[in-house]
């Protein structure tokens, strides 16, 4: 229903006088395609420079499925206003797109004037899938950012190990991308959370190298000490046998007179 709405508003326009035709029809693209001519029409009557800006409003008024087909999400004039652009040039653009009938704005809530949008046009689905990853972590970072917020911005919630690394990775892209006050302030949380973190590992592996070392070196005393101690018995052995041996010798000479005599 949402396509043949457009395609008749599109055949609409194109009438002969008060008459909708079967060449209007057909010129607007007919039900599969008008909605797609509608947004390269109003995307050619623009500026080259301002095509990225629609490309970024769009992405942001899409969903990502996870499993399941992509969808339209609402985003605020707030949200739209992250990339580093005049915001006249996108509120602008955003009245373009209202009059091209391919968004809405309602207060502080725009979206896309309905999914087949996302579905049917085939730029729109390229640049999804282009930014599909960057997006997909976009969304999983305002999540997180929302359940640290929620819960009183506990440690616990913010961003460690792999995740950090991500988004470190992508702290170039944030930069053109854009990132709101609260993102930013959780990203640097994180990492001085993991700075943290790592020193106190560190802390704990040289408390561990430390007890390595004594335990080493006790070791080593204690081989010393015993090396002494084997020595010195060794050395009392070997007195005792000497006098042993100087015994018998002296007895061994007494029998040994007394038989000769």
């Amino acid at each position: 229903l949402p396509l043949l709405s457009h395609a008749l508003l599109e055949t609409w326009d194109l009438r002969r006088g008060t008459v909708m035709t079967l060449g209007g029809y057909r010129a607007a693209g007919g039900v599969e395609g008008a909605i797609a001519r509608t947004a390269e029409d109003t995307l050619g009557k623009l500026d080259e420079a301002q095509v990225p800006v629609v490309k970024h409003i769009f992405l942001s008024l899409t969903e990502l499925g996870e499993g399941a087909e992509d969808t339209r999400r609402i985003a605020t004039p707030q949200e739209l206003r992250r990339i580093d652009t005049d915001d006249a040039v996108i509120d602008a653009l955003v009245e373009d797109l209202v009059g091209a009938r391919l968004i809405t704005v309602d207060g502080e809530e725009i979206q896309v004037a309905h999914e087949a949008i996302i579905r049917r046009w085939p730029r729109l689905r390229d640049w999804i899938e282009e930014d599909r990853e960057r997006l997909s972590f976009n969304r999983r970072l305002t999540r997180a950012v929302q359940e640290w917020e929620e819960n009183g911005r506990q440690p616990d919630y913010l961003f460690r190990g792999a995740r950090l690394a991500q988004a470190e990775s992508r702290i170039e892209e944030y930069k053109t991308w854009g990132l709101t006050d609260v993102q930013a302030v959780f990203l640097k949380a994180s990492q001085e959370a993991e700075a943290l973190a790592a020193l106190e590992e560190e802390k704990r592996e040289e408390v561990g190298r430390q007890d390595a070392r004594r335990s080493t070196n006790f070791a080593i005393i204690g081989g010393i000490l015993g090396l002494c101690l084997a020595a010195i018995l060794v050395n009392l052995v070997n007195q005792e046998l000497s006098g042993i041996l100087a015994v018998f010798y002296v007895a061994g000479g007494f029998f040994t007179g007394a038989f000769v005599g």
